[in-house]
């Protein structure tokens, strides 16, 4: 999946809202691509998200965003 600007990263990653923990498995590779996105609101919100769930592939994907670089 590929977006054009931040506006659809932060439209799809609110539509995590409307999944549980089993459908949003599907998209584990585009949230852990959005997890090292450039843009600090991208990630922000995705992380806002991603605690909502439960399962091993989003915590995994927390726990490297606790190592981002960028620590705003």
């Amino acid at each position: 999946m590929r977006f054009k600007n931040v506006r659809e990263k932060i439209t799809f990653i609110d539509s995590l809202e409307n999944m549980d923990n089993e459908s949003v498995k599907k998209y584990i590779s585009i949230l852990s691509m959005l997890a090292n996105d450039k843009n600090i609101d991208v990630k922000l919100t995705l992380a806002r998200q991603l605690v909502l769930f439960d399962s091993d592939e989003i915590e995994e994907i927390l726990y490297g965003m606790l190592f981002d670089q960028n620590r705003l």
